[in-house]
């Protein structure tokens, strides 16, 4: 077996060898590097101890112990910037010996050259620096703020070159001088500042602004000040009397697919209006809510995953029936859930043991099969989860349920849900008749 400098060899000891020495250091800088940058209180020099060995050991392993000597006199004559300590000891049977005891390193740049990580160093030091004179006149406490700043956002700052790193600094001046413009992003007259770039570096920007706005007593924190474009959902008009046309145009030649977003939706219809909507599906998938069928005084609408809680809160839907059709899955029962914290009359439809078992060679495994505890859904729903789990964590997609199986259970979910909002309506001597063609 080949020795090593500095490894126990026959000697049992621990020995510190050089490269060893390096391996400690680099941990030391990943560790510290922050904490350096800010100029926190550290006592350099750093000293670490080398561990040498005793007589005792050179008596059992001569070769190891000359061995490492040797290694540590070829790095302590060269132009590495540390500072071997060697102290003379007495040994029987050896004489007088020069031992090397410690090693001396003086400040984080020695560290970072003594490590690879001199190019690191110097990227870090030189922004923290810049941050420092441009927002702090280079005063301390402003470069401990721009250093625990930069640390929070290490690999993002690392990742990017001085154009990039620039441009970020071009939008932080003006996200804080602009802290409520309430612009779209494509408004900011930042150059090169477009959606995709500040996707990738928004964590950057946002936690350089936080940095810039404290130290200079300016309010927002971290938020960007901007208007953000809200995606829109798909609605379709599956009752044609419902869809919205022109003065003269005829029910026929109404718009049966829109896109709007939250606000668009919230206002399209309001209390009063007629006709209105009776019944509200939710479907999840969008090749299932374009496929679906005309039915009267229904309307359809994208869910949208777990924001499906703001077509809870729609002012115009709050006394209508929903009817939620979701994946057949984890994440499928746990948006049901949500639904239902947000809106008190929901009902699910092909969410169901029958539609599993008709379909079950097509599930295929679930990515997410765990959502945790769920507290509004039914006897029934309950069991189908726990299907899904027990048949090995798996889950059925809308899209693999066969349309002359979805069609007619969506129907009759819709007739029932209608049914029994008619039923109560009576019941409470109220006309709920709210189909009336203009």
């Amino acid at each position: 077996m080949a020795r090593t400098a500095g490894s126990a060899g026959t000697t049992g000891s621990r020995m510190r060898s050089p490269q060893q020495v390096r391996e400690l250091l680099a941990v030391r800088y990943r560790r510290g590097v922050v904490n350096w940058l800010a100029g926190a209180d550290f006592e350099w020099p750093l000293t670490l101890p080398l561990h040498p060995p005793t007589a005792a050991q050179a008596r059992r392993g001569p070769a190891d112990v000359a061995d490492w000597i040797a290694a540590w006199e070829r790095v302590a004559s060269g132009a590495l910037p540390w500072r071997v300590s060697i102290e003379e000891r007495a040994w029987s049977g050896f004489g007088r010996q020069r031992v090397p005891v410690r090693v001396v390193v003086d400040g984080p740049r020695a560290v970072a050259r003594l490590t690879g990580n001199l190019e690191d160093w110097n990227l870090l030091d030189g922004r923290v620096d810049h941050l420092t004179r441009r927002w702090g006149a280079g005063a301390e406490a402003a470069r401990q703020v721009c250093a625990s700043a930069i640390g929070r956002v290490l690999a993002a700052v690392r990742q990017c070159d001085a154009e990039d790193f620039d441009r970020a600094l071009r939008a932080v001046n003006w996200l804080a001088d602009n802290p409520d413009s309430g612009l779209l992003l494509r408004q900011v007259p930042v150059e090169g500042m477009d959606t995709k770039w500040l996707e990738h570096h928004r964590a950057l920007v946002q936690t350089l602004l936080e940095a810039r706005r404290h130290l200079g007593d300016l309010p927002g924190g971290r938020e960007l000040g901007l208007r953000r474009e809200e995606r829109p959902r798909d609605v379709v008009v599956l009752d044609p009397v419902l869809r919205p046309r022109a003065p003269g145009v005829p029910i026929t030649a109404g718009i049966r697919h829109l896109r709007l977003d939250t606000k668009q939706l919230t206002t399209m219809w309001t209390a009063g209006t007629r006709p209105a909507p009776g019944v509200v599906v939710v479907c999840e998938n969008r090749q299932s809510l374009l496929s679906l069928p005309d039915l009267d005084g229904v309307i359809a609408i994208h869910g949208g995953g777990y924001a499906v809680d703001a077509l809870g809160m729609l002012p115009w839907a709050r006394g209508l029936p929903l009817v939620y059709w979701g994946d057949l899955d984890q994440d499928g029962f746990a948006i049901l859930d949500r639904l239902r914290h947000h809106h008190g009359n929901v009902t699910s439809v092909l969410m169901d043991a029958a539609t599993l078992e008709r379909h079950r060679t097509l599930c295929v495994p679930d990515p997410h099969p765990q959502v945790g505890r769920l507290t509004l859904l039914t006897a029934a729903e309950e069991d189908t989860r726990t299907a899904l789990l027990d048949g090995g964590g798996v889950r059925l997609e809308q899209e693999r349920i066969a349309w002359d199986w979805a069609e007619p259970r969506l129907r009759a979910a819709v007739h029932a849900a209608a049914g029994a909002t008619a039923r109560a309506g009576r019941a409470d001597g109220c006309d709920m008749s709210s189909r009336t063609a203009p």
